[in-house]
């Protein structure tokens, strides 16, 4: 039997807006997500990825070798590539806190929302693959083995 002992709360909020043509990612996680991520006591740094300041350090580990869910996570790629929003962005140091984001292209709002409802479903699955707590108990009984 698989049972949830852990508390509903607040796992990921994601908001997109956009002014003056300008389009902003701002992405925070809860902090058992970016504690999990803590646990790799690996940070690695990158100059390039979304040209701002909080996009600077990433845990180090490829969340893609661990889940199908992640498979776009690279801090060398664009923020978006594939069509999809980058897997790397959960891997920022500060996630948990929350980060803003430029995204510094042309996106239409049925694109984005493309976006979003994938990135939101990956994160969703990875936590509950890796993350999210269970209790597993197995019970063998005598009359449960042939003899």
């Amino acid at each position: 039997m698989v049972s949830n002992k852990e508390k509903d709360s607040e796992l990921i909020q994601v908001d997109i807006k956009r002014t003056d043509g300008d389009i902003k990612l701002y992405v925070k996680t809860c902090s058992k997500f970016e504690d999990y991520l803590k646990k790799t006591r690996k940070i690695s740094k990158t100059k390039n990825f979304c040209n701002t300041e909080q996009a600077k350090e990433f845990y180090d580990v490829r969340l893609d070798r661990l889940s199908e869910n992640a498979e776009n996570d690279s801090a060398i790629r664009d923020l978006i590539s594939y069509n999809r929003l980058n897997f790397a962005i959960f891997r920022l140091k500060g996630i948990s806190k929350g980060i803003e984001l430029n995204l510094n292209r042309l996106i239409s709002i049925d694109d984005l929302n493309v976006m979003l409802r994938r990135f939101i479903l990956d994160f969703k699955n990875f936590y509950k693959e890796y993350i999210k707590g269970f209790e597993l108990s197995v019970l063998i009984s005598q009359k449960d083995i042939l003899i």
